[in-house]
C-alpha cells in the first residue's frame, strides 16, 4: 500500500498479484482499478489505511511501510504491525517501480547459464529480463528474495505483460 496521484488527486494505492478474494476485499472498501498504473486505488482520507488493514486482517498481509517512511504502521488495535502469527497470501509489493535499475544482473549467473549450455540468444534474454526482477525488491538482498516473493513477481510480471 502506498500513496500515488492518479487523475490530479492523491490516492491510496493496492498492489497485490490477481486473487478474486483480494479484489473483492477492495473493491468492497470503493477501490477501483487503474489499467495506467495496474493497481486499486482509493480516494485518499486520514485513517483510510487503519480500515485496509483492518479489511485485510487475517486474509492478507498488508505493507503500509511506504505510507510511514520506514515505520512500521500501528494496527487498528494500536499495537506495531509485524509479521509474526499473520496470514500472508501475499508477499509484500514494492514500493515504486518506475525508479531507475540499482543493481546489475550478477555475473555468476551467466556464468551458471554457459554451463548449463544455454544457448547465447537465450542467455543474452535472460540477462535483458533480471534486472527488472532484481530491482523489484530493491530493498531486498538477492540472496534473501523468498520463493514467495519470486512468485509474486512472477504473476506481476504475467499481469504487467498481460499473459505476453
Amino acid at each position: 500500500m502506498h500513496q500515488i496521484t492518479h487523475r490530479g488527486a492523491a490516492r491510496l494505492a493496492l498492489q497485490f498479484p490477481y486473487d478474486q478474494g483480494l479484489i473483492r476485499i477492495a473493491k468492497s472498501l470503493g477501490a477501483r482499478w487503474s489499467q495506467r498504473r495496474q493497481v486499486w486505488y482509493l480516494d485518499d482520507a486520514p485513517g483510510l489505511y487503519k480500515q485496509v488493514i483492518q479489511a485485510y486482517k487475517g486474509t492478507a498481509w498488508v505493507d503500509a511501510s511506504a505510507l510511514f517512511a520506514g515505520k512500521a504502521p500501528a494496527n487498528p488495535d494500536g499495537k506495531s504491525q509485524g509479521s509474526g502469527g499473520q496470514d500472508r497470501k501475499a508477499a509484500p509489493q514494492p514500493q515504486e517501480r518506475t525508479r531507475p535499475y540499482s543493481q546489475e544482473v550478477p555475473q555468476a549467473f551467466i556464468d551458471k547459464l554457459k554451463r548449463r549450455r544455454y544457448s547465447p540468444h537465450t542467455i543474452k534474454t535472460y540477462a535483458a529480463l533480471f534486472p527488472a526482477f532484481i530491482n523489484y525488491y530493491p530493498e531486498v538482498a538477492l540472496s534473501n528474495i523468498s520463493a514467495e516473493q519470486i512468485h509474486a513477481y512472477q504473476n506481476y510480471s504475467v499481469a504487467e505483460k498481460k499473459g505476453a
